[in-house]
């Protein structure tokens, strides 16, 4: 009773052959399956490691990102900081095209505005406030 999950003995497996000749060619290709095997594996352990570093800089980037986070930014804010991030990820790993380029020309003149726009803004709240007021902020501050 031969059970195709059941282990061969070497012993057997080798009667099965009539000819040194027709073993050979049978372990030859047995090597070359498992040589192709081994070098997948190794490729895929490769290829795991790899996507581990990836996920790991992205969690920490994630994390730093939620942590980071302005409470008091716009959407447009956001926006412009999250793509900026890409481009510079980008020109990390290669040069920027000329689109690419033009795309962080245009986000960072929007930023600046949003940053601009926004000083402007709280230099409007300054000057509507009291004395008492100006004198409270400062000790916050401190």
């Amino acid at each position: 009773m031969s059970d195709n999950n059941e282990v061969v003995s070497i012993d057997k497996m080798i009667e099965k052959f009539k000819t040194q000749t027709e073993l050979k060619t049978y372990c030859g290709v047995q090597f070359k399956t498992i040589t192709n095997l081994t070098k997948k594996l190794k490729e895929k352990e490769e290829e795991v490691a790899h996507l581990k570093t990836l996920l790991e800089k992205n969690v920490q980037l994630m994390t730093v990102d939620a942590s980071n986070v302005l409470v008091n930014s716009t959407d447009e804010e956001q926006i412009c900081r999250t793509q900026l991030r890409r481009l510079r990820d980008l020109s990390m790993a290669r040069e920027l095209t000329l689109e690419e380029s033009k795309k962080a020309e245009i986000f960072v003149k929007l930023l600046l505005n949003q940053i601009t726009v926004k000083d402007e803004e709280d230099g409007k709240n300054i000057k509507n406030m009291s004395t008492a007021e100006l004198i409270q902020l400062v000790d916050d501050g401190k």
